[in-house]
């Protein structure tokens, strides 16, 4: 779950809809204690892999493993100047 900061409206859309995909996996009513670490990991595979529009359709993994890759790129080229 993500929480908003406080009296930081901008940032309540987006935390909102996150959570009502969380919630299709973990109702209100179940204990955070029945959760298992597979389950987890399946809700964080969902969660991440799904396109958003913010990301021109693209997944956040594929947008962070783009961002990855360049970093290793352009790291690797400094080191070689």
């Amino acid at each position: 779950m993500y929480f908003a900061h406080p009296y930081s409206p901008e940032e309540r859309g987006s935390n909102e809809v996150l959570n009502r995909y969380v919630r299709r996996f973990i109702p209100k009513e179940r204990k955070i204690e029945t959760i298992s670490q597979k389950e987890l990991d399946q809700i964080n595979h969902w969660v991440n892999a799904r396109p958003l529009k913010t990301l021109n359709w693209q997944s956040p993994r594929k947008v962070f493993q783009q961002h990855v890759v360049l970093g290793w790129f352009l790291q690797s080229a400094i080191l070689k100047i």
